[in-house]
């Protein structure tokens, strides 16, 4: 047992004996905590991924264009998941903040959407 606990890189166990009982306690490895960018950071979905695609090469886009440019027909799908998903984890910026349901209403790229789609560039993927 201590050998293997040794090997998992584990502290060795403990052995004891208290009011006739056998008592073992085994070592747990140190928690892995991710990093902070890891956890502030939402992933890039595939469908925000086309989004940021459509917008960085045609520039500012409103709902119906984007579905045009996507091949989708349903406004409340693109809306939750490529819109909505987009703006909160901060990739896209509506082009009129104060009236975010006008029918003017488009979507440009943020600066950490332009940072994703070089990074994207840089790996060789589908930027």
């Amino acid at each position: 047992m201590i050998a293997r606990c040794q090997q998992a890189g584990l502290p060795a166990p403990e052995f004891r004996q208290e009011g006739g009982q056998f008592i073992q306690t085994l070592g747990r490895p140190a928690p892995q905590v991710a990093s902070q960018e890891a956890q502030v950071t939402p992933p890039v979905t595939p469908p925000v991924g086309k989004l940021l695609e459509a917008v960085a090469a045609r520039g500012e886009l409103g709902n119906a264009e984007i579905r045009s440019l996507l091949g989708l027909t349903d406004r409340t799908h693109v809306r939750e998941h490529y819109v909505d998903v987009a703006l909160a984890g901060g990739f896209i910026e509506p082009t009129i903040s104060d009236k975010p349901t006008s029918r003017l209403q488009k979507y440009r790229l943020t600066d950490k959407a332009r940072a994703w789609l070089a990074a994207q560039k840089a790996k060789g993927g589908p930027p």
